[in-house]
């Protein structure tokens, strides 16, 4: 919102002062401020007054800028707007009004807001703030009342758009995540400009940009995010009101006009703040993680993501990126897809933009900030699939012989993605590959199959890394995960469990790693009572989606049993079936089953009794005594169907 006026009174300037041969720097302050009515009603009009001192030494203009917050609820903000005042000099009080108009809500908050002033001396200057006294409440706006027509207008009426806008819905219904999604549109493109320019701080700065498409006609629409504050959100460049849900960590925003059934729109959210973790059910520990000394990275799997960036947070509204973050020049940024820039800033700092082309689920968007050694990257030998590798400086420091094996590992990943890519007939589909291992706490105890780049965290400064299995199972995720991802979370033993088979194979026939089929008798042998306790396309709850026996283990002894079951040839067809009929789009358990049934469709029966007793068959109690799956690739053709 604008000023609809501001008018400067000067206070009578104190005694003159001798002259100084190098004055201190202008320090501007709101030294009072008056609280408007203690009730005003919604979309109202008042008048914000008050006064600014400045008790440095040099005249400066002074930027205002007022809000409303919540303080039961510190992410609720409301901008009121801002004022000017071109030059406050050194040692005067200069007194300012300001007409500005409340937030526009449907209902009031019982707490009432908090009237904050804030002054700084230029857009990019540090801000001093004060509040003022009393809490104000908003009355939401009352019916609006009947228009009469006039018989006979005299001059022409501009038509009435007789399109029904209604709201986007504020959840897409995941069973294990019910709050996450939004509809009415579909998320095209997210444009990233992310500022992390004072690594002490770790206050984080962005403005988000997503390109998007309407389903229906929207009357207002929702993004997930939680916990910065927002200043600004316009759409297709008006600005538009904005709400917090904070029970859903939702961002509701309403734009100036109706957006139409397959219009395509821009929504830019500005946000900013110190990005607390995302916990997730099983208490782990995402979003943006950072360090006061290393840095920072962001991971997003299941939900991290919408703790950096505003977003459609479900897997299958995949979208391009574009990632830009402005780091101090002696740190570094990497993130998804290919570096497209590098610009170096006349302030001591760096930004590096990252595109990544291929459609991509939000949770595998990443970033991270760090003092990073790339050296061992190589952009030149496949042009076709660059090879970025950057690792925090700090790891190895002082162990060149750990340090070593961490590179080696590093640069097999191109020798793994051409076998994976042999072995299913399937391209490696993107355009950029790698790692990053960038320097965290312990509370990052996992790595992360980030597209184009896994994430390998380290809180070690002395450690080889990551295991070559490991890095096996990541890049696996490029094909299970990246490019052919899960629709909802229940089904993540798609993504996991074909990825472990992948990663099984790949050892046994690339690293003298033990037998597809010797890991499947050993495990089918196990006598742990918890083994077969969840069902791998059925988690219970939203803790159990990265269990390990459930989605890694057993998911993984699914895939080598079809293996046995239809032979070699056959598995890898419906393998890259599965990989080329839902490349860079989704896929659903049902969807699986139903492409290996029609391939095999003379033994339909047995494949459905198969995939009950392994993806959706809990066991309880002792697995000698029968508590597991009795169907196996032994007997499948002989197993008496119930």
């Amino acid at each position: 919102m604008s000023a609809a006026c501001l008018s400067v009174l000067l206070v009578a300037p104190p005694g003159a002062t001798a002259a100084k041969a190098k004055p201190k720097p202008s320090k501007l302050s709101v030294t009072s401020l008056q609280s408007p009515p203690s009730s005003i009603g919604s979309g109202g009009r008042f008048t914000i007054s008050g006064r600014v001192r400045n008790t440095g030494g040099r005249t400066a203009p002074a930027l205002l800028g007022f809000t409303l917050r919540a303080g039961a609820h510190p992410q609720v903000v409301y901008s009121l707007g801002a004022g000017r005042i071109s030059a406050v000099r050194a040692g005067r009080t200069v007194a300012f009004r300001i007409r500005v108009s409340s937030p526009k809500l449907k209902e009031a908050l019982k707490s009432g807001f908090l009237l904050q002033a804030c002054v700084k001396t230029s857009r990019k200057g540090g801000e001093r703030c004060r509040k003022a006294a009393g809490r104000i409440v908003v009355r939401p706006a009352g019916p609006v009342p009947p228009v009469t027509t006039p018989t006979t207008p005299t001059t022409p009426t501009t038509p009435v758009d007789p399109t029904v806008y209604t709201s986007g819905a504020r959840t897409l219904n995941d069973s294990l995540f019910p709050t996450i999604g939004n509809g009415g549109y579909d998320a095209l493109h997210y444009d990233l400009r992310l500022g992390y320019t004072n690594i002490l701080t770790r206050v984080l700065r962005g403005t988000a940009t997503i390109t998007a498409k309407a389903t229906q006609n929207l009357k207002d629409f929702s993004l997930d995010f939680q916990g910065m504050p927002v200043s600004a959100v316009t759409v297709d460049g008006q600005a538009a009101s904005y709400a917090y849900d904070l029970d859903n960590n939702k961002l509701i925003v309403t734009p100036a006009a109706g957006i139409k059934d397959g219009t395509t729109f821009a929504v830019a959210v500005t946000y900013g703040g110190s990005p607390s973790p995302v916990i997730d059910p099983d208490a782990s520990q995402e979003g943006w993680l950072s360090n006061s000394t290393y840095g920072a990275v962001a991971l997003g799997e299941p939900l991290g993501s919408q703790g950096w960036f505003p977003v459609n947070n479900v897997p299958y509204d995949k979208a391009t990126y574009d990632i830009t973050v402005t780091t101090p020049s002696t740190f570094q940024a990497m993130s998804n897809g290919r570096l497209i820039s590098t610009d170096a800033g006349d302030d001591g700092t760096t930004a590096y933009h990252w595109r990544e082309a291929s459609p991509m689920a939000p949770y595998l968007a990443t970033v991270t900030v760090g003092q990073l050694d790339q050296s061992a990257s190589d952009l030149t030998s496949n042009p076709d699939r660059s090879l970025y590798i950057g690792i925090d400086q700090s790891i190895n420091a002082t162990n060149p012989g750990n340090k070593a094996t961490m590179v080696a590992r590093q640069q097999r990943v191109p020798a793994i993605l051409d076998w994976y890519a042999g072995y299913y007939g399937v391209p490696y589909p993107f355009e950029a590959a790698g790692g990053i291992v960038p320097r965290v706490g312990s509370s990052v105890g996992y790595v992360l199959e980030t597209q184009t780049k896994p994430t390998y965290p380290s809180a070690s400064a002395n450690t080889p890394g990551t295991s070559i299995s490991t890095i096996a199972h990541e890049n696996g995720h490029q094909w299970f995960g990246d490019l052919v991802t899960l629709t909802q979370w229940k089904d993540i033993w798609l993504n996991e469990g074909l990825t472990e088979f992948s990663s099984w194979l790949w050892e046994e026939r690339q690293d003298g790693g033990a037998t597809t089929a010797s890991i499947w008798d050993d495990n089918y042998a196990t006598t742990s009572t918890t083994f077969w306790n969840i069902a791998p396309a059925d988690p219970p709850s939203a803790a159990d989606i990265f269990d390990g026996d459930a989605m890694y283990t057993r998911g993984a002894m699914v895939a080598e049993g079809m293996r046995q079951i239809l032979g070699e040839s056959q598995f890898v067809s419906v393998m890259h079936d599965w990989l080329t009929q839902h490349a860079y789009a989704n896929g659903t358990t049902e969807q699986f089953i139903a492409l290996v049934k029609a391939a095999d469709p003379t033994r339909a029966d047995r494949w459905t009794e198969f995939f009950r007793q392994w993806l959706y068959t809990p066991y309880e109690g002792d697995p000698a005594a029968g508590n597991k799956p009795q169907m196996t690739p032994a007997n499948f053709d002989s197993f008496v169907l119930p």
